[in-house]
């Protein structure tokens, strides 16, 4: 689309160059006649009026066609703007989309672990992060995966292989206590100066956190595009991750009429 729009742009602006220098030449043309004529000897007034009038209207014209071309070339410049930001805002829904159905057809913790990895580093730009689970029965913390340097050489001492636990974990506990998804507000920060800490939710139960520490390179702050991947990131993960789990330690029973008539019942 926006070859054919430079395309025609392009034709546009050509004819009405060619079409003003015409007008330029019959102007000029017209000019040398008048002043021929009002040289010459008894040349009726009303033939030097109409050709002063002549000259008149092609120069009212030249002037039209300038500031029509004027006038379509700023419309163009933000008919251009205009599909760039389009273009943008497919690629952000599609990024969503794409994410969104990555997470639904994980099959196994790792398949999730390994989609919410390549989201986070190749769509919203985080280079470092842990993916936490969550321990309830000994409320620790225990990483599932770690991106870029450990987030726990940020602090003062480092987890040990037995979990973190989850009152000593700052803004990660505070995720971990939470009953619902992760929302962006108003006072989001952009930046990560601290720490951020995005809890993973199914249904009402959080099982697990992401914190995030650190942006790649060359990312400078969120946008509202990652807040929203960050907001699907903490409903799908979780759900994906609860699903795998179950999925993983579900007895198989195989399927037959009787079993399926005592579910319906």
């Amino acid at each position: 689309m926006e070859v054919r729009t430079q395309a025609f742009l392009a034709e546009f602006f050509d004819r009405g160059q060619e079409l003003v220098r015409d007008l330029i030449h019959e102007n000029e043309g017209l000019r040398t006649q008048l002043e021929g004529i009002e040289s010459g000897p008894d040349v009726p007034g009303a033939v030097v009026a109409r050709l002063r009038q002549r000259v008149s209207d092609l120069e009212a014209e030249c002037e039209r066609m300038r500031r029509l071309a004027g006038t379509v070339e700023k419309d163009a410049g933000g008919y251009r703007e205009r599909l760039e930001e389009l273009e943008l805002a497919h690629y952000h829904l599609a990024a969503r989309q794409v994410s969104a159905e990555q997470l639904r057809h994980a099959v196994s913790l790792e398949d999730v672990v390994r989609s919410t990895t390549e989201i986070l580093l190749n769509l919203v730009g985080v280079g470092q992060f842990a993916i936490h689970g969550i321990d309830r029965e000994r409320s620790l913390l225990f990483p599932l995966s770690l991106e870029g340097a450990n987030p726990d050489a940020q602090r003062d001492g480092t987890a040990d292989d037995d979990g973190r636990p989850i009152g000593e974990a700052g803004p990660v506990a505070v995720a971990a206590s939470t009953t619902t998804s992760w929302q962006a507000s108003a006072d989001t920060h952009r930046q990560l100066a601290a720490p951020m800490a995005v809890p993973l939710v199914s249904g009402s139960v959080t099982v697990g956190v992401i914190e995030l520490v650190r942006f790649l390179p060359q990312k400078k702050e969120f946008t509202d595009d990652d807040f929203a991947l960050l907001e699907l990131i903490s409903s799908e993960s979780g759900a994906a991750l609860d699903a795998a789990w179950m999925r993983a330690h579900a007895q198989e029973v195989p399927f037959s009429r009787s079993g399926v008539e005592a579910l319906l019942r």
